[in-house]
This record gives structure tokens, sequence and C-alpha cells, in this order.
């Protein structure tokens, strides 16, 4: 399975409004003969093992993986951002337990993290 973004993430360096010459960052993973050599992988996801929706919008189709996965019906969206917790939301939001955080425990699970991290 190749896994896609969903969504492009809030700092996605092919948002129309940004800053980057992406030119020269395609120049990075493009092949000189043919597409490119690979995927761009998603800046939030520190893995580097989902590809940018950005990549995927603009270059689906240049690219062996992308086109295999298309073939093949391979193509996993995913919803992945370890920057800022689930895209769209800010890490550490009530909505949005930091990783590691209590929020999603019950009141003894509440106990026993404090008893090892001691009073918040």
């Amino acid at each position: 399975m190749l896994k896609v973004q969903r969504r492009r993430c809030a700092t996605c360096i092919y948002r129309p409004d940004t800053f980057f010459d992406l030119e020269k960052l395609e120049a990075q993973v493009r092949d000189p003969h043919m597409g490119f050599w690979g995927y761009r992988a998603c800046h939030h996801v520190q893995s580097g093992t989902v590809c940018c929706r950005g990549f995927w919008d603009a270059h689906r189709d240049e690219f062996q993986l992308g086109q295999l996965a298309q073939r093949l019906n391979a193509v996993e969206f995913v919803d992945v951002d370890e920057l800022t917790g689930p895209l769209g939301s800010r890490r550490g939001s009530p909505t949005s337990p930091r990783a590691g955080s209590t929020a999603e425990l019950g009141s003894e699970g509440k106990r026993a993290a404090r008893r090892r991290t001691g009073p918040r």
C-alpha cells in the first residue's frame, strides 16, 4: 500500500501561497529522463513513509510507485500529522490529546501516571 495524506497540511510546500521555489525542490527528486525517482514525503511525518498530498495531486502519474499503486487500487489515504496532531488541530488541544498524555485515560490511569511522574 502507498500511504498518501488525505489533505494537504497547513504548511504544505504545494499550497498556492507558498514562498518556496517548487522547481528547485522538485529537481531534488526528479529523474532527468522521466518523471520522478519516488515521491516527496510529507514533512509532518517523521518516518518519511507518507506521500505529501500536494505532490500526489501534482505528480501521481509521474512516478512508478504512484502509477502502480493506482492501477492495483493500493493507495491508502491517511490522516497522519506527527508535528501538530491530527490534521487541522493543534497538539495538546482538548480535542486532540498529545501523544503520551493522560487525556484518554480513566481516573485510575491518571492516578497511576501521576505516581510515576509526580504532581502536575
